[in-house]
This record gives C-alpha cells, sequence and structure tokens, in this order.
C-alpha cells in the first residue's frame, strides 16, 4: 500500500512540472508577438527612472518610487524591463504553484489546487500586462509571494516568514499608490494572528508601525511633488505654493464625469463650499486637461480643490453610504470584469484575447460561481463530518476579503477615467482570495479531528 501511495506521489510530481511546463510555454507564446502601446503612465515612470537616485526630484517625482526604482535597476531599458518582469511572472507562480502543491495534505487535492492556480494567472488579461513597463506587471506577480510568505507562516510561526511578509508589503505599497491602501489595511491580519497568540504583542506593533510607515511613504512620494520635475502645465498655486499633487488630475476628472453628472453630489459639493460658475459647468462629461489648470474663471474653483476638495469628496463618500456602494453595485460588469469585452487599446499587435486552454476574460463570472461553490461543498462537509475548520488559518485568510474591499472603493471612486484598467487587480485578488480560501479550508478538513 506504501510503494502504491509513493507511486501515486511521484506520478502527481511529474503532472504538476509537465502542468508548469505547459503554463511556461503557453505563456511564452500568447506573449511573444505583443506590443505595447506607450502610454502617458509609461512614458512618465521611464522618465522618472532617469532622473539621478539622490535627489529630491527622483524621490518627490509625482509617483510611488518602488517601479521607477526597478526601471532603473534595469538601466531604463524598456526591452530589459519587460524580460524581466516575463520572468519573475513566470518563475513566481510557477515556484507558488509547486508550493501549494507539497503543502497540500493530499497529493491530489494538490495538484489540482496547482493547476487551478496556474489556469487563473494564465489569463491573457493578466499576463500580458507583463508586456507593459507600467505597475501592473509587479502588482499581480507581488501577490504569490504575499499569499505565500503568509501562508507558510500560519502553517509554521516561524518569525522568518512573517517578516518576509512585512518585507513584500513595504515594496507592494511602493509600486502603486493605491496598493498602500491594501497594504495598510494587512493590520487587521495581524491583529487576527495577535488575537489567536500566533504572534507576540511586540511584533504585532512593529508589524503595525510598518504598515503605517510605508502608507505614509508611498503617499508622500506621490503627493508632495517637486514642481522641478512635474509638468509645469499640471500645477495649481494656491497659498504662493505650486501644488501638483498626483491625486489632482484623477480629482478633475471625477468633477468633470461624476460631480457635474450626479444632482445629489453636486448640491453636497456646493454646500460644502465649491465655487460654481458657467465655465465649470461646461466642464460637464470633460476630461481633466491643462485647461481646467490655467482657465483664469476656475482659479476660484482651482484653490477650493487646493485647499479641501479632496477632504470634501471623502466625507461625501464616508457619509453617503447608499451612493458609495450603490454605485459600486450599479457599475458592478465593470469594476468585476465579468460580461466585458477585454480592452485591447494598450496594445499596438500581437494581443490575443485567448489562449489554448482558458475562457476569454480576467473577471469571467464562471470562475467566480464555481470557486463559491467550492467553498459552500466544503463547508458542508465540515459540518456533516462533524470537522472544525475555522480556526487562525481559515480566519485569517476570510479577512483577507477585507482590504479588497477598501481597495475596490478607493479604485472606483478614486478616478473616472479608465475604470477598466484601474480595477484590473480587483477580480484578480478575489479569485486568488477565493482559490486560498477554498484552499485552507480543505487543507483543514482534510487533517482536523472531528470536534468533541
Amino acid at each position: 500500500m506504501l510503494n502504491k501511495i509513493t507511486l501515486f506521489s511521484k506520478i502527481f510530481k511529474y503532472m504538476l512540472f509537465f502542468v508548469i511546463l505547459i503554463f511556461i510555454i503557453e505563456y511564452l507564446a500568447s506573449t511573444a508577438n505583443v506590443e505595447f502601446n506607450h502610454v502617458a503612465d509609461a512614458v512618465g515612470y521611464y522618465y522618472f527612472s532617469k532622473v539621478p537616485f539622490f535627489t529630491i526630484d527622483f524621490w518627490l517625482g509625482m509617483r510611488p518610487v518602488g517601479y521607477p526604482i526597478f526601471i532603473k535597476f534595469l538601466d531604463s531599458n524598456p526591452n530589459l524591463v519587460i524580460a524581466v518582469q516575463s520572468l519573475i511572472y513566470m518563475l513566481s507562480w510557477s515556484f507558488f504553484a509547486i508550493y501549494i502543491f507539497t503543502r497540500a495534505k493530499n497529493k491530489l487535492f494538490g495538484l489540482l489546487s496547482a493547476i487551478t492556480i496556474l489556469f487563473i494567472v494564465i489569463q491573457p488579461s493578466v499576463s500580458a500586462w507583463t508586456h507593459h513597463v507600467l505597475t501592473e506587471s509587479l502588482t499581480f506577480t507581488l501577490l504569490s509571494w504575499i499569499f505565500l510568505f503568509l501562508y507558510e507562516f500560519l502553517i509554521t510561526r516561524k518569525k522568518i516568514f512573517i517578516y518576509s511578509l512585512l518585507l513584500i508589503l513595504v515594496i507592494y505599497s511602493t509600486i502603486r499608490d493605491v496598493s498602500s491602501y491594501y497594504v495598510v489595511t494587512f493590520i487587521i491580519i495581524f491583529l487576527v494572528l495577535f488575537v489567536y497568540k500566533y504572534i507576540s504583542k511586540y511584533t504585532f506593533i512593529i508589524a503595525t508601525a510598518i504598515l503605517l510607515l510605508s502608507f505614509s511613504f508611498s503617499d508622500y512620494t506621490a503627493n508632495h511633488c517637486q514642481d522641478t520635475v512635474s509638468d509645469k502645465t499640471l500645477t495649481f498655486k494656491y497659498e504662493d505654493k505650486v501644488i501638483a499633487h498626483r491625486w489632482l488630475f484623477p480629482y478633475l476628472n471625477l468633477v468633470g464625469h461624476r460631480f457635474l453628472t450626479n444632482s445629489k453630489l453636486l448640491d453636497y459639493m456646493k454646500n460644502e463650499g465649491m465655487p460654481i460658475n458657467d465655465t465649470l459647468l461646461k466642464k460637464k462629461n470633460i476630461w481633466a486637461s491643462p485647461q481646467w489648470y490655467s482657465d483664469p474663471k476656475l482659479k476660484d474653483f482651482r484653490e477650493w480643490v487646493a485647499r479641501s476638495g479632496k477632504e470634501k469628496y471623502t466625507k461625501f463618500l464616508i457619509t453617503n453610504p447608499s451612493y458609495t456602494f450603490g454605485k459600486l453595485y450599479e457599475n458592478r460588469h465593470q469594476i468585476f470584469h465579468y460580461n466585458e469585452k477585454e480592452t485591447t487599446w494598450y496594445y499596438l499587435k500581437g494581443y490575443k484575447t485567448n489562449n489554448i486552454f482558458t475562457y476569454t476574460n480576467i473577471g469571467n463570472i464562471t470562475l467566480y460561481k464555481y470557486l463559491s461553490i467550492l467553498l459552500v461543498i466544503i463547508l458542508l462537509l465540515s459540518f456533516i463530518l462533524k470537522r472544525n475548520i475555522f480556526n487562525a488559518n481559515t480566519i485569517t485568510m476570510l479577512c483577507l476579503l477585507i482590504p479588497i474591499g477598501l481597495l475596490t472603493i478607493l479604485t472606483y471612486h478614486g478616478d473616472a477615467m479608465n475604470v477598466f484598467r484601474h480595477t484590473l487587480i480587483i477580480p484578480f485578488l478575489i479569485k486568488i482570495t477565493l482559490f486560498m480560501l477554498m484552499y485552507s479550508f480543505t487543507n483543514e478538513l482534510l487533517t482536523n479531528k472531528k470536534s468533541n
């Protein structure tokens, strides 16, 4: 019997490596001819990477510094950046597939789990972004290490993995400013670990401080820009200070496409002191542009934005949950990317919306349903078999849904432009998190004894 188990274990290992080989071949085949479109953000990252490292201009250049540092390390060579991004993506997710195979209590379950995760990350609407000089590539890739270090700590409780997780979270927060909100919410995860006595009070305090500092650093580098490096046509002047914060441009997009098109929101902003005149009203459904920054008839409006615009909008979102969450539900197809056509505008040519064994869209509702149904089945089995599968390991994974909620609110309500691109990470995070929930619950089901 033992020989048969050993034989099956070897067969599953060989099958896993075969699947990984197929994953790599398919990835290379689907991205080999992709040519990316040098969109404004890509040009901006490339430009900032050329700024001397030991200067204020580099560190306060309207962008979190993580990605420009990554580009600078690769000699600001776009082709080299793409090659390295692709290599890191393939190796990271292949290693993660091997990891979840080895950590599975049942090797058949481990093999199926490895296939599932590779099935998710091979999607063209995810993997093709490694061929952009944009932050999406690294944000997709680093998630594999966030989940790996977290789960490994839950299994082993070795401090090396909790501090490795913190290091990855710090890096993750510096890659993309909105990612810092996802990272800071991990304080909840560390609180759960503290409550379950997986970490000490001292470790919890250190982790909280590191997460808050990483959030502050990312926000500061993006929102305290220097006029010497920022586009001088995109600056406000308020109280003899140059205001070139990263949030201004998306804020103006919100004014044109949401404030001026929603009577409830517009009335609220009027009551909060936003200056309204005919020039501003004519900006309805108009995207932000240099004219917003230079038109003398919008001077009072710009001063109000610089003085308190962001705070007033934040207050509105907090005090009007029907709008905040209602808009998320109303635009759920766009935010979660299901029943949506692929956006190929970011690629000049060579982008394929499908590959040899997967569906076409990152947010295809079918996989959400399958993962959710599997979770329900596992929970029912645990009840029938009287297995206690709710513990620190699974509760921690459940809490990972909270950062996704915050990120969803921020990405949708933070900018009206390019919602499809800005929310790319949301369905990907949901799938990976649902997968890890299914994986951790199943592992507990396969190991836990009957509860008394």
